[in-house]
């Protein structure tokens, strides 16, 4: 997936449409709450190209070398209906294990 990719499909995601369109599809009457969760599984190409293209090139190699690109995968339900939304996406660990792979994969290249 392109960085373009990934900001096209939050674009998406975020918008006040689809929002709507999810409140008919739901039945939800005026004022009444309606939870958003979507499901997000970003690997180390998601990850990589939403960094500067020297880091993510020197992420996607390292991960390439070691057979590694797909083994870094991991799901994560977001509220995307809330007022956090995707600027949240920092579930509890989720940043941590972002920096973890960022810094595993800098240093084994660099090595």
């Amino acid at each position: 997936m392109a960085y373009e990719d990934i900001i096209r499909v939050a674009d998406l995601k975020t918008r006040s449409s689809r929002f709507q369109r999810v409140r008919k599809e739901v039945g939800a009457k005026d004022g009444e709450p309606v939870v958003v969760i979507d499901y997000l599984k970003p690997g180390v190409e998601e990850f990589a190209s939403v960094l500067p293209h020297y880091l993510g090139k020197k992420i996607i190699g390292w991960a390439e070398r070691r057979g590694k690109l797909d083994a870094y995968n991991f799901g994560m339900h977001i509220r995307t209906s809330g007022i956090f939304g995707y600027a949240a996406g920092a579930q509890p660990g989720v940043a941590q294990a972002l920096a973890a792979v960022s810094a595993t994969a800098t240093a084994r290249s660099s090595s």
